[in-house]
């Protein structure tokens, strides 16, 4: 656990690890800046191409800020019924293929809709996404990425993954996972949080445009109702709702992985859990206990 106010750690703890123990962070705008994307309201179509002839039109038509949002409707957590695109030898195309409610009318969070993007990213930028985001993210955050290692965690390969100090996995066509497995140190998710409560800013330089951090971390879902227990409102891939009285966003990932930011109280919190891949349902915090101890015991302390 760690936590930063105004620019200094105040608190940082290790349970049974240490400081270089990296882990799956799960589910976590330079593009569109750059003017590799158009806007938010490219429709699937035309962000990708190869696949367009095979949509059926519901999903050709559904727009990049409904896959952000998790409006777009498609089916939930990898494994589950409707979702398992991970048996597929093409994870994109079953993901488009699959089963999906009418975009726009729903809230609900999707493995497949947030895999999407690593595929609109490949084909936004002609590279793959780690090295895009080690050119336009790492790099200048110091978050070390070198080595990876970008096989599955299957078989014999989780031992692999276990030992690496930075991790993130490939599908079968060679895209980077999209919604899970990219392992980070707490102290790098700590970057994170505070690049966003800098709006983007990172020692003086601007890494990621400051006008997609605001758009990212308010809530875009308008009339479409959401709320559980990882936040209130839902920007682009991060929850949002009101800590102790104000406004926060956060990342939160399965069994306990979270970067909670609360702007007002230059206050970024990072919980990294440990998460057993040969039994994960044997480990982890629930996300409603993460929001209880860090808008509830670690907030208020904070107070202005």
């Amino acid at each position: 656990m760690l936590v930063e106010a105004e620019g200094h750690t105040v608190f940082e703890h290790y349970y049974h690890s240490s400081l270089s123990t990296s882990r799956d962070v799960d589910s976590g705008g330079i593009a569109l800046a750059e003017g590799r994307l158009g806007s938010v309201d490219q429709t699937l179509a035309e962000l990708l191409p190869t696949y367009a002839s095979s949509m059926k039109p519901g999903i050709a038509a559904t727009s990049l800020r409904q896959v952000l949002t998790a409006t777009a409707g498609f089916a939930g957590d990898t494994g589950s019924a409707g979702g398992d695109f991970a048996a597929s030898d093409d994870w994109t195309r079953a993901i488009l293929d699959g089963t999906a409610r009418p975009a726009g009318e729903a809230f609900g969070h999707s493995d497949g809709g947030a895999h999407l993007l690593s595929a609109i990213l490949v084909q936004a930028t002609g590279q793959s996404v780690l090295s895009y985001a080690r050119a336009k993210l790492f790099d200048p955050l110091g978050i070390k990425t070198r080595p990876s290692v970008e096989r599955l965690p299957a078989g014999p390969d989780i031992s692999l993954y276990k030992k690496a100090a930075f991790a993130w996995p490939l599908d079968p066509q060679g895209r980077q996972l999209g919604w899970a497995l990219l392992k980070l140190r707490p102290r790098d998710m700590a970057k994170l949080g505070m690049l966003y409560l800098n709006e983007g800013r990172w020692h003086g330089k601007q890494v990621v445009p400051a006008a997609w951090v605001r758009q990212s971390t308010v809530n875009q879902l308008g009339s479409v109702p959401t709320r559980s227990a990882s936040g209130d409102g839902y920007g682009y891939l991060w929850w949002t709702g009101n800590a102790d009285g104000d406004p926060e966003y956060l990342a939160y990932g399965f069994a306990g992985q979270m970067i909670e930011v609360i702007p007002r109280r230059h206050l970024v919190i990072v919980v990294s859990t440990e998460l057993e891949l040969d039994d994960p349902d044997g480990f982890g915090v629930r996300a409603g206990q993460l929001r209880y101890l860090a808008e509830s015991v670690i907030a208020p302390v904070f107070r202005r």
